[in-house]
């Protein structure tokens, strides 16, 4: 009778110890998948700054190119200017419907 409730205690012992061994390994699994789910919301976060920077560069590529107009319009206006002046007007209009067929 005693080796049988030695046997039980020992039993006993090893179940209290697989016991926290599961409550352990639940723990460190629950800690994974908080790890996990902050993981995501970086990931999250770093794929939308990601996709910000790409359009801060088009919006950035977007307005040089409208500098670049505002530069050549500015000149072109000093152009038409100088023909008017000069009394230049048909080749004033020859540019300007030049500059119509090109933007339609």
């Amino acid at each position: 009778l005693a080796r049988l409730q030695e046997e039980l205690a020992d039993a006993n012992r090893r179940k209290d110890e697989l016991s926290r061994q599961v409550t352990d390994l639940s723990k460190e699994n629950s800690d994974a998948a908080d790890r996990l789910v902050a993981n995501s919301k970086l990931l999250e976060d770093l794929e939308r700054q990601k996709s910000m920077t790409v359009h801060k560069s088009d919006l950035k590529a977007a307005l040089d190119d409208a500098k670049r107009a505002e530069t050549e319009l500015a000149l072109l206006q000093q152009k038409m200017s100088g023909l008017v002046d000069k009394g230049d007007l048909d080749t004033a209009k020859h540019t300007i419907a030049s500059l119509e067929a090109q933007l339609a």
